[in-house]
């Protein structure tokens, strides 16, 4: 008796851990998925890896979006679906520029219709240069200001709350500078602090806020803001632009649950089509949490249309099936993009987009 208890007990634990291992479908299998460059020289320049892929689904997958931890890494891939059995390169390029020291970076790649994931690692150790002034305020403003950066991205700014970064500038004359703001660009919805005064040789910080409650009623979506500095009353034209995306305030939400918008799918290739062809498909927006789901801002790129609306909400527990329409334009390049992004209230991912692509004939 007390064998046959052994024997049972044992058919069941290999039932279980059966249970707990599906075998599931590959698609893409890298051959690394981390490289170590070793010692970067910062005076070399930028550095290279080719990470090498095989796609082992049985089904063409192509690579859908690429996330970068920083801005100092970039990466190059064909847009074109890998065949099945077909080999792939992926080459992420790091620039050393200004990261002495150790780094550990990282690019994910999103693949097949969002269900592929995979994250490839880059490290090693920069060996830093002596840097002049011109390479810490590569941004020459006009009348002798300098500054760190033109440009500003601050992702998802949460309602009711507030998002800060600041703006290095530097005086590189012998002379006191005025300067003033002069808003190309105005979303109403950005506070610029620039001090008014900047001494002979001075370095100060301007303080850039997105606040997406301002207004008399919150504001979801793109946030866009471009402006000019000018210098004694002159202006030089050159552009300093921030970008953010205003979504609800969920902190509290993504503790206690709440709506969980799963869109379907993320990517949809229309293959070849002919200049000036209209193509359509259906996506399903499906709320899988226990709060409803409200859409709140429908941003479409530029060619593309769809039917759904902000404002419109989905039950938990159900979804809706809605059209997106890309007209094919002719303007001399290979693939013509397309896509709507959505902000929604969803505590874990306010902000999702689908994206479609057409090779132009």
């Amino acid at each position: 008796m007390r064998r046959v208890s052994i024997l049972l007990v044992a058919l069941l634990a290999v039932l279980t851990l059966g249970a707990q291992e599906p075998q599931e479908a590959r698609s893409f299998v890298f051959e690394e998925t981390e490289w170590d460059f070793g010692r970067i020289n910062e005076q070399d320049g930028t550095i290279s890896h080719t990470f090498r892929f095989r796609n082992e689904a049985d089904h063409s997958v192509a690579i859908e979006r690429v996330y970068t931890s920083c801005g100092c890494t970039s990466s190059s891939y064909s847009r074109r679906p890998i065949r099945s059995g077909e080999q792939g390169e992926f080459v992420v390029t790091f620039d050393p520029d200004g990261k002495g020291g150790r780094v550990d970076k990282v690019v994910t790649l999103v693949y097949d219709g969002g269900k592929g994931r995979t994250d490839l690692h880059i490290k090693g150790r920069v060996k830093a240069r002596p840097r002049t002034l011109e390479e810490d305020y590569p941004f020459d403003l006009g009348g002798g200001l300098r500054a760190d950066a033109i440009y500003k991205s601050y992702g998802n700014v949460p309602q009711g709350g507030s998002k800060s970064m600041t703006l290095a500038l530097v005086n590189t004359t012998s002379e006191v500078m005025e300067l003033e703001v002069r808003w190309l660009e105005q979303s109403g919805l950005l506070v610029v602090d620039v001090p008014r005064y900047l001494e002979a040789g001075g370095k100060a910080l301007a303080t850039l806020t997105y606040l997406p409650g301002k207004g008399a009623e919150g504001h979801y979506g793109t946030m866009r803001d471009r402006f000019t500095v000018a210098v004694n009353g002159t202006d030089s034209g050159r552009e300093i632009v921030t970008t953010g995306v205003a979504v609800d305030d969920l902190r509290k939400d993504k503790r206690l649950g709440g709506a969980v918008c799963s869109l379907s799918p993320v990517y949809h290739n229309f293959g070849s089509q002919r200049a000036g062809t209209v193509c359509t498909m259906e996506f399903t927006i499906a709320n899988e949490g226990n709060q409803p789901l409200h859409i709140r801002a429908v941003e479409v790129r530029p060619g593309t249309s769809c039917d759904l609306e902000a404002g419109e909400v989905v039950p938990a527990g159900e979804s809706i099936t809605r059209t997106l329409t890309l007209r094919i334009t002719s303007e001399g390049f290979d693939s013509h993009f397309g896509g709507v992004l959505l902000v929604v209230n969803d505590p874990s991912k306010p902000t999702q987009e689908l994206r479609v692509v057409a090779e132009v004939e």
